[in-house]
């Protein structure tokens, strides 16, 4: 009787829906990682049946009935592409999830067999569109050809989150149809989409509804300055994150990369832009200076540079995009307004990285880092650490890098050192956090059995305003490798 008397049983059914909800989370890998390997129909059937929850309503009646009367434990519907091999099985699966979770929001996400090429067969969609009034937060990894999409038109009341994670190339093969539906959703914050798909009609209402508007670009018949031209439509505080694919535009590699871009000022408060690999590195500065130089963000908060082919290689950092970003910076006067810079992924030289950051001077977090790979020659040097200092960047409050361990363990406790006064004065309520990856093969161990890296973790027993973690450096998810 024993087993009657645990602790668990004295937890109410919403705790324990919140536990199993937690519990069958991570069971299955994440199908919008693209690297992740080949996947069996067995196990992706397992998926659609929640099979982990039907398992935990075995285990008592009173866990019976949480698992099957609680819809939202139901309301997370993922399905790979791989299913249509055993489609009518599929479909009774996924008729019995819909019913378990009754009226409660949906959050769909579909996975095209080869990630973002194929469409999902019409009687999955078929079904999924009928209960389009209670989509939530939808993600397809997949094409949209073929498909009847009438059946959304007008009934998407719910939806706030739409992610088509639709390769680029892809969708500039053939002509494709925008997603007419989209006309009218009127909770719609955040998008995720290919420019070709996006409903022309009725653009700017949408745009002035976003939020966080993520759009995947090819610079081909003006429209990437057609994208550029909603950016002000936005409302303040938004979020615009772009993916630039030169890969298609740039046929002929001796030719100049003029993209004529319009002027944009926009109240955005982060701006992020993906860069695509395989292009050369002409084109790239051309790319970039042109974009920075078109821009104008005077309340700008938050700025990150994200490249493809990450950790592969490195996004090059020439000149001529260094002198248009810095043009960026004092047009958009980033000295009072940004506050988070994200370069991990460029090759960018010391001075070049310490002639932003001086301009910077509301800059409180920062990520940097070496590439994985040697070469380009580290950034995160003894010499930048002590270049780093509080007149450079006088409200840091976060500093994260990728390193290979160039610096001497010394040294870096000298740069946490001369941060700590500032956070710890009565007149400043934060805290300092320093982030350190350590590429493998850097001679880690090195650095971890050091005194200062015991120090470190010391001060951070001590001080209640500094955090420190290090780790392995792991590629992020939209890397290729």
């Amino acid at each position: 009787m024993a087993h009657l008397t645990s602790r668990i049983h004295s937890l109410s059914n919403e705790t324990l829906a919140n536990i199993f909800l937690s519990a069958i989370a991570e069971v299955f890998p994440d199908l919008l990682d693209s690297r992740i390997p080949n996947l069996s129909l067995q196990t992706e059937l397992e998926r659609v049946a929640n099979s982990p929850l039907l398992s935990l309503s075995r285990v008592c009646s009173r866990w019976h009935g949480i698992a099957l009367e609680t819809p939202t434990l139901w309301s997370n519907i993922e399905i790979h592409g791989i299913t249509e091999g055993a489609l009518e099985q599929t479909l009774s699966l996924l008729k019995a999830c819909l019913a378990r979770s009754r009226d409660a929001p949906l959050s769909v996400l579909f996975r095209a067999k080869t990630f973002d090429r194929h469409s999902p067969h019409p009687r999955i969609f078929d079904l999924l569109a009928q209960h389009s009034h209670r989509w939530e937060t939808i993600h397809f990894a997949c094409s949209f050809k073929g498909l009847d999409t009438s059946a959304l038109r007008g009934r998407l009341p719910r939806l706030t989150r739409l992610e088509m994670h639709s390769e680029v190339r892809v969708e500039h093969s053939k002509p494709v149809a925008p997603l007419d539906f989209l006309e009218v959703a009127p909770a719609l914050t955040h998008l995720l989409i290919p420019a070709p798909l996006l409903p022309m009609k009725n653009v700017t209402t949408l745009c002035k509804q976003l939020r966080t508007f993520v759009c995947l670009v090819v610079p081909l018949h003006n429209e990437l300055q057609s994208i550029l031209h909603l950016v002000p439509q936005l409302p303040d505080a938004a979020g615009f994150h772009l993916t630039l694919d030169l890969d298609r535009f740039v046929v002929h590699e001796d030719r100049d990369l003029v993209l004529s871009l319009p002027p944009i000022t926009a109240s955005l408060a982060t701006f992020g832009c993906r860069i695509t690999a395989r292009v050369r590195p002409h084109h790239l500065t051309l790319a970039l200076s042109q974009l920075f130089g078109c821009l104008t963000l005077p309340s700008l908060e938050i700025l990150f540079l994200i490249f493809e082919e990450y950790p592969k290689s490195t996004l090059a950092w020439s000149s001529g995009q260094h002198s248009s970003f810095l043009g960026l910076c004092d047009r958009s006067a980033f000295s009072r307004c940004l506050k988070t810079l994200t370069l991990e992924e460029l090759a960018i030289s010391e001075d070049q990285v310490l002639e932003i950051l001086s301009a910077l001077g509301a800059l409180e977090r920062l990520r940097v880092g070496d590439s994985p790979k040697d070469d380009p020659l580290p950034l995160v040097t003894d010499s930048f650490l002590r270049r780093m200092t509080s007149t450079v960047v006088p409200r840091l409050s976060y500093f994260a890098c990728v390193s290979r361990r160039a610096f001497t363990p010394e040294i870096f406790l000298d740069f946490v050192m001369s941060r700590l006064p500032r956070v710890a004065s009565a007149f400043v309520k934060s805290e300092f956090k320093v982030r350190l990856y350590l590429v493998p093969n850097c001679d880690s161990n090195r650095y971890l059995d050091s005194p200062a890296h015991a120090t470190l973790r010391q001060l951070e027993v001590d001080h209640t305003h500094f955090s420190y973690k290090w780790d392995d450096f792991r590629p992020p998810r939209w890397s290729s490798s």
